[in-house]
């Protein structure tokens, strides 16, 4: 329901699972995802730090956690998390495609385009069928030129939208 565009609805399904179960950090990820897709970043920062707190290897977490202080522009914070994640899986394409999404902001191209080349050999060493789906289309270099042909600003990667991203998430009334 969260994919077709119809937070609302997803929400319904949530919040009694929710209340059921206050606690469980997939549920309440799944509720971040939801602020995030309705480009409430601050929201979904507080839900995926929350989730964080529960289960603290919690990668998904991370990532979500990392993708809502970016879209805020919260590089340093942003960083901070990233490195203790990438403690927690150093093979992680998704990680380092976040670093670089983070070496962007602060406006490092050159490291950032390391950091993509890392992200994508790390994806084609594990069969280019994980976050990136072995996609071609997003390259390091086409990726710099424009940030939106890369998986990193897509929402279903939890990564969320920068605010200097152009990505039009789906229109959603306030949760």
């Amino acid at each position: 329901v969260r994919e077709e565009g119809n937070l609302p609805r997803a929400y319904e399904y949530l919040d009694p699972l929710l209340k059921v179960n206050p606690n469980d950090p997939r549920l309440i990820m799944a509720l971040a995802r939801l602020y995030t897709d309705a480009k409430e970043h601050e929201r979904a920062a507080e839900l995926y730090r929350r989730a964080l707190g529960i289960d603290p290897n919690n990668l998904d977490a991370y990532k979500g956690a990392v993708g809502a202080a970016l879209s805020l522009n919260q590089i340093d914070e942003a960083q901070a998390m990233l490195d203790q994640a990438i403690t927690l899986d150093p093979q992680n394409p998704r990680l380092y495609a976040l670093a670089a999404r983070a070496a962007r902001a602060r406006g490092e191209d050159g490291r950032a385009l390391q950091l993509y080349q890392q992200a994508l050999k790390l994806d084609q060493e594990r069969g280019g069928d994980s976050e990136f789906g072995g996609d071609s289309r997003y390259t390091p270099q086409l990726y710099l030129l424009d940030p939106t042909t890369s998986p990193v600003n897509a929402p279903s990667y939890g990564g969320g939208y920068s605010k200097a991203d152009p990505v039009v998430a789906p229109a959603a009334p306030k949760l």
